[in-house]
Parts: structure tokens; sequence; C-alpha cells
């Protein structure tokens, strides 16, 4: 919608350039000059047209504004707790090495650095800390599954938000542009 209005004013923005430049031109080059009054009348439905395109785009803008803003409030009113894909990946991660940390304790001959264990299990003892880690992990994996059509929606209304921003700032220099044009014709 607002690519159309550009096009227009484009397109109208050249018809008012060569009518400015007939009536300039020099007498006998190019026909017969127009008069002032035809060339205000053209600059003027020129600036009328591309003002009317545009404000037909700031209409259907504001109704997309309208839903946009909807759905922020959506967003806002989603879990803002929904576990993505790398939150599920980084609760695994941490699980991981707190089995890492209770194999080597258990089975083998090389028990890992009481350091090493302190920084990961926190002041839980490790298999405590193993068996949050667990839980952690397995419901932040169940709850994205379970919660799947909402993350979904949340990452959809998202884009749909930002798509929004962006059209919002492509018709705010379009109507920049149009207020150029109406700022030149009534210059001249």
């Amino acid at each position: 919608m607002v690519r159309l209005a550009h096009a227009t004013l484009a397109m109208e923005t050249a018809k008012a350039a060569a009518a400015q430049a007939a009536a300039q031109a020099p007498a006998g080059l190019s026909g017969p000059a127009p008069q002032p009054l035809d060339v205000f009348d053209a600059l003027d439905g020129t600036v009328r047209s591309a003002g009317q395109a545009m404000r037909d785009a700031a209409a259907r803008l504001a109704a997309a504004q309208d839903a946009a803003a909807a759905q922020a409030r959506e967003v806002a009113g989603l879990d803002p707790n929904l576990p993505d894909a790398a939150a599920v990946a980084e609760t695994r991660k941490r699980r991981d090495a707190g089995w890492h940390l209770v194999f080597r304790r258990a089975f083998t001959d090389n028990p890992p650095d009481p350091d090493a264990v302190a920084a990961w299990a926190g002041p839980a003892p490790l298999p405590l800390a193993y068996e949050q880690a667990v839980v952690a992990a397995d419901d932040a994996a169940d709850r994205r599954v379970r919660d799947v059509g909402q993350v979904e929606r949340a990452a959809l209304l998202r884009q749909n938000l930002a798509a929004a921003d962006a059209e919002l700032a492509e018709a705010r220099q379009a109507e920049a542009a149009v207020q150029a044009v109406q700022a030149a014709a009534c210059a001249e």
C-alpha cells in the first residue's frame, strides 16, 4: 500500500516536473508554452493526487497499526517464561554437565575437582543439584512441547509487529516526500 503511494507520488512528481520544464522552455522549441495558470493547475492536481494517495495509504496504515497494537497487547499477555529452543538447549547443557560430574564421582577413578563441583552445584550437594537440573531440563522441554502453539504465535506476532514498524517508517518517509512536493509547489 505504501509502495503504491510512492509510485503514484513519483508519477505525479514526474508529470509536474515535465509541466514545469515545458513552461520554462523557450518558445518554439516544444510548441506553445503553457500559461502560468496551466502550470499551476498541473502542479495543484499533482499535489492533490499525491496527497490523496498518501491519505489513503495513511488510513490503511492506521488500520494496520491498530491491528499491530492489538497483537502487541496479545504478546504482552503471553507467558514471558515460555522456553524457546535456546532455553531448552541451555537447560540440557547444564544437566549434561552435571551428569558428567556425577559420572566421574560415582563410576571412575578420577573424581571431579571439588571446586568444579561447587561451581556447578552451588551450595547444594551434587546429587540434589543434578536432580534439580534434570527436573529443570525436563520441565523446559515439556513446556516447549505443550505450549508450542503459544510459542509459535508469539514468534508470529513479533514478526508482524516488526513488519508494521517497518511499514510505518516507510509511510513517514513517503509523507515527508509529499510534504516536500507540496512545499515546492507552493513556493513556485
